[in-house]
């Protein structure tokens, strides 16, 4: 598994304090829904059927982006795009076991 790719963005902290605020809501509901359109950004760039995941960091605003993909045992696999066979999953991660996931981080999406 790579290195951890993030950007630090605490103005997404700021923005999610003044929604959650206006809205009078949770700023962790705003958090998390941020989270899912950064999400969807993701699989917009790298792929719809890949399973892509966000993270916001809730003290740093830090940002990570993944590609999370399932070990499992049948050859082939059901879905190339999110699933890997424990054959290759090894040589990749020595010691991964079904059942797990391989998560490889992805470059951050540029907001513009």
């Amino acid at each position: 598994m790579a290195a951890d790719v993030a950007i630090a963005r605490p103005e997404l902290l700021q923005v999610a304090e003044a929604v959650a605020r206006e809205k009078m809501i949770e700023r962790d509901e705003v958090l998390e829904a941020m989270e899912q359109a950064i999400q969807k950004a993701g699989r917009a760039k790298y792929g719809h059927e890949k399973d892509i995941r966000a993270v916001i960091d809730r003290r740093s605003g830090e940002v990570k982006l993944s590609r999370w993909t399932e070990v499992v045992e049948q050859e082939p696999v059901e879905n190339e795009a999110t699933q890997i066979p424990l054959r290759i999953a090894q040589k990749i991660q020595p010691g991964i076991e079904v059942g797990q996931f391989i998560v490889d981080p992805l470059p951050p999406i540029d907001f513009g």
